[in-house]
């Protein structure tokens, strides 16, 4: 163990990457293995937002928070066994009850970053402000 200390892992979701299912599927795939790893708390990211259109950005936040668009997403977009791979390993993640909530962020017009900073507060803190 590191630290007695609370903490917290940061896992991002590079956007770009993540505009495809089957890469969103993987993302959440590895952020399991290090919750799995660790058993800490974790807070899920979409970095690099501004790389792409506001509309992508939130069909993927929406995938974060509404299974059944991701489902819908793997069915219009992947085939074969992508598709059969990625619809049961989202499933077994949703069973596991295993959240991804994304918060879009961006280091170049650093959007997201107080919001970002507040859901780490209240996971170290408990909403108080943190000092060094």
């Amino acid at each position: 163990e590191l630290t007695k200390e609370p903490k917290a892992l940061v896992y991002l979701f590079d956007a770009v990457f993540s505009v495809n299912p089957l890469n969103y599927v993987s993302n959440m795939f590895l952020s399991a293995a290090v919750y799995n790893r660790f058993f800490q708390p974790q807070l899920h990211l979409l970095s690099k937002c501004d790389l792409l259109p506001q509309n992508e950005v939130d069909k993927i936040i929406d995938w974060s928070v509404n299974p059944k668009a991701l489902e819908y997403a793997i069915e219009q977009k992947l085939e074969d066994m992508k598709r059969l791979f990625s619809r049961n390993m989202m499933r077994a993640i949703s069973q596991l009850g295993l959240k991804f909530t994304l918060m879009p962020v961006s280091a170049k017009t650093n959007d997201g970053f107080i919001n970002f900073n507040m859901a780490l507060e209240r996971i170290l803190v408990g909403g108080d402000k943190y000092t060094y």
